[in-house]
């Protein structure tokens, strides 16, 4: 269980702070819910407490896992034969588990697809709000500048600059 003051990580939203634990009525019941600051400082969300795992809230990870997904993560090549919606709604499934070793699987193989042959504005959506929560969390843990953490996982993954179709950059 979380405790006020504990930081987490909630898919899609990234960094949150737990304000504490509140009781609501909903629906005529009393349920136990967590109230978490989203990292922006704008939104306050209340979370039931019973959904904790489903959801998929979870503590930060380790420095030295974070320091791993630095020193490890690299494009993941994927067989492309694959039935593209199939795999979207796979990656859709690892990145709301919300699990660091899944977060950074889905990058690695949209990284791999955008190499070969670039990414659909779905995949595009998904890779850009993935790494925005593997480097947020990784550069909190770390205390290391966003934009370090980003560089590195840009290079790493050989999306220095990636332009769309019609040569916009798109990230």
């Amino acid at each position: 269980m979380l405790k006020k003051g504990d930081i987490i990580i909630y898919p899609p939203y990234g960094l949150g702070h737990v304000l504490g634990v509140i009781e609501m009525d909903v629906d005529g019941n009393k349920r136990a819910m967590y109230k978490i600051s989203l990292k922006n400082g704008h939104s306050t969300i209340m979370l039931p407490i019973e959904n904790e795992e489903r959801i998929g809230i979870r503590k930060l990870i380790t420095k030295t896992t974070a320091q791993n997904v630095l020193r490890r993560i690299k494009i993941r090549e994927i067989d492309l034969k694959d039935n593209w919606n199939k795999r979207y709604r796979d990656h859709l499934e690892l990145v709301k588990s919300n699990e660091i070793k899944n977060l950074v699987k889905v990058l690695e193989e949209l990284a791999f697809i955008h190499k070969v042959r670039g990414l659909s504005s779905r995949d595009k959506q998904l890779f850009i709000q993935d790494i925005k929560v593997v480097a947020d969390e990784v550069r909190f843990v770390l205390n290391r500048d966003i934009n370090d953490v980003m560089k590195i996982l840009k290079k790493k993954l050989e999306i220095e600059k990636a332009y769309d179709e019609g040569g916009d950059l798109w990230f």
